[in-house]
């Protein structure tokens, strides 16, 4: 299955340091490959807009997000539910462009995540999909690029999960959904660019449309 999904995500970064807006435009694809597993790929990328926070209000020129995972899936299926746990990796980040300065600065975690799925079909068009992924310890790295290259630290804990209400063509290919997604990590340990207890938290409604061969 193939979606393209638009998400405007509302960011919330650093402890409240930095806040803004990114419309975030969503490829996702899904498939069994050898029954009952399957692989799932996901990319979320966005431009920032709407700046606040006394970090970056008045000094952000430009900027995008992207969040982004790979995923190997086991797969059951029942009369009216389908249920999947699945092993991957993935990454979120920001990169922001401030203005005087032209200072690019990059905060990203990165590591592997499991979690689950559960859709649930009804007798008409209606499906209805929750998804949830852990990232138990990610790495963590930020640059600046008045401080040379990437530091890294970590570890960092993340999720990102979503739940959606799926409507889809009776006896053809295409579909439509409606929902809400969340994704966050918050570092354990302090780092450079990401003190303990913060971090990064997109979280928004999120429309799409799917394409089933």
């Amino acid at each position: 299955m193939f979606s393209l999904s638009y998400w405007p995500a509302s960011v919330i970064c650093c402890g409240g340091n930095g806040t803004w807006n990114t419309g975030f435009i969503v490829l996702d694809y899904s498939g069994v490959f050898r029954a009952p597993f399957g692989l799932r790929a996901n990319y979320s990328f966005g431009s920032q807009g709407n700046f606040g926070g006394p970090g970056w209000a008045g000094f952000n020129a430009s900027g995008n997000d992207a969040i982004w995972s790979v995923d190997v899936f086991w797969q059951r299926s029942m009369e009216n539910s389908t249920i999947r746990a699945f092993v991957g990796y993935g990454s979120m980040e920001y990169n922001s462009i401030f203005t005087g300065s032209v200072q690019t600065e990059i905060l990203r975690a990165t590591g592997f995540r499991l979690g689950g799925e559960v859709s649930i079909t009804t007798a008409g068009p209606l499906a209805f999909v929750a998804s949830v992924a852990w990232y138990p310890s990610m790495g963590v790295a930020f640059r600046n690029d008045g401080g040379g290259g990437f530091t890294t630290g970590g570890p960092a804990t993340g999720v990102d999960w979503q739940a959606l209400a799926v409507w889809r063509q009776q006896g053809g290919n295409w579909g439509f959904s409606a929902g809400y997604r969340g994704a966050s990590f918050s570092c354990t340990n302090a780092t450079v660019g990401c003190p303990s207890g913060q971090g990064m938290n997109w979280s928004g409604f999120i429309v799409g449309a799917t394409f089933t061969r």
